[in-house]
């Protein structure tokens, strides 16, 4: 029994590992408020995330360059995009990074949507050069390949989005992150349950 209990938590560990989810129902789920340096694409920590009982984490210009930022994260993700809720009074600034996803020496970013709505807005992104991601590693960006968008899902430790879209006053409200697994990963998962249970059975 303890054996199939363990094999089986490994099989939910590989299905959760593939897959992040951030709703903020309850508090930030540990979100930060943090700067975003430009020159060095490093961040500087501000404070805890602001919490709306509503179901999301908002801001304004907490800093120079505003950005909700994870907790960190462990791990080698297997996702095929990135799906975030977020709304803004205010934007302006197109071509700055408005997702950003790092690890500790290197990071990719898509620029920033146009979409103005203080109502959410569900924003969709591929983890493929299609979805217009860019690469840096701090000194140097260039148009992501697929294996500097793997290596970094392989290593990930932060989600950024930015809370700064504007020149002048800014209002951002961001009310889920979600990493979609692969199909193939979530059909192992699946798979690995089903055996484990039949063996079980036996």
């Amino acid at each position: 029994m303890k054996r199939f209990l363990s094999l089986f938590g490994l099989v939910l560990g590989v299905a959760s590992q593939a897959q992040v989810v951030y709703n903020f129902d309850a508090d930030n789920e540990g979100w930060r408020q943090m700067n975003f340096d430009a020159a060095s694409l490093t961040l500087s920590e501000v404070g805890p995330a602001t919490w709306n009982t509503g179901g999301w984490i908002e801001g304004d210009d907490f800093s120079d360059w505003a950005f909700h930022v994870s907790p960190e994260l462990t791990g080698s993700f297997a996702a095929s995009s990135i799906e975030i809720d977020f709304a803004t009074d205010f934007v302006n600034n197109p071509g700055l990074p408005f997702l950003i996803l790092s690890t500790d020496t290197e990071s990719i970013f898509v620029p920033e949507p146009l979409t103005q709505s203080s109502s959410f807005t569900t924003y969709s992104f591929d983890f493929a050069p299609s979805a217009g991601w860019i690469w840096s590693d701090g000194g140097s960006s260039s148009p992501a390949s697929q294996l500097q968008i793997n290596n970094i899902l392989g290593s990930l430790k932060r989600i950024g989005v930015s809370s700064d879209l504007n020149d002048g006053s800014d209002f951002t409200r961001l009310s889920r992150v979600s990493m979609v697994p692969e199909p193939a990963t979530l059909i192992a998962c699946s798979i690995g349950a089903l055996a484990l249970l039949r063996r079980r059975r036996r």
